[in-house]
């Protein structure tokens, strides 16, 4: 399994230093950024499960650097956390409202944003856990109908065969014409799936949810 990877954005190359020294004890791939040009720029090329940013940087703020990744859908569902030596509340809830996931304040214990960094990736984790299952159902709901129609047809065919004479069977052109059309079916829903990139999931019966194919399929 591929290590955890966070990258650390601050103009400040000392606490820069010090995070990525901590979190790589941890067992963390860890990549650095002191700006927020070069963020978007490191973010162009690589993947990353968590970004850990500064509010206040010269070239641009972490609040305007997270609506610009938030509006992106490449990178809406990237977890960013704030971090700022600013406590005023109004700050936080701007941030939040532009899309972090949790605002941590200096000086803070390095323990404390660990355990924040588990908590949310474990949460995370555990909704990518439910989204696949919910897909496995999904699949099987949609491949279920048009394949018991296929099977349910040459079952058919084969239990009431219609013989021309010298053991062979006559198959009318629309029987086979139904089983194409079903297995068709099949292989439609298995290219949607292929296709799918990110995961939509609808309301469905009781409290239980499945995946929306067509919709996230596009």
């Amino acid at each position: 399994m591929s290590p955890t990877r966070i990258l650390i954005v601050d103009d400040e190359k000392y606490n820069l230093l010090c995070l990525k020294t901590h979190f790589q004890r941890e067992g963390y791939e860890v990549v650095t950024a002191q700006s927020g040009t070069a963020a978007l720029e490191v973010l162009a090329k690589e993947h990353f499960d968590m970004l850990l940013l500064d509010i206040n940087m010269p070239d641009m703020s972490g609040i305007e650097i997270t609506r610009k990744l938030k509006a992106s859908p490449q990178y809406a569902h990237l977890p960013i956390i704030l971090v700022t030596a600013n406590s005023d509340l109004q700050n936080k809830i701007e941030g939040l409202q532009a899309g972090a996931i949790d605002y941590i304040t200096k000086p803070y214990a390095f323990e404390e944003m660990l355990q924040r960094i588990k908590t949310h990736l474990a949460l995370i984790e555990r909704e990518r856990h439910k989204v696949l299952q919910e897909m496995a159902g999904a699949t099987a709901h949609e491949l279920a109908q048009p394949l018991s129609r296929a099977i349910g047809n040459l079952q058919l065919i084969l239990a009431h065969p219609k013989k021309a004479g010298e053991g062979q069977i006559v198959v009318e052109v629309s029987e086979l014409e139904e089983i194409h059309r079903s297995l068709r079916q099949a292989s439609e829903i298995l290219h949607k799936i292929q296709k799918v990139k990110k995961y939509k999931t609808m309301p469905y019966v009781g409290d239980s949810q499945i995946i929306d194919l067509e919709k996230a399929s596009k």
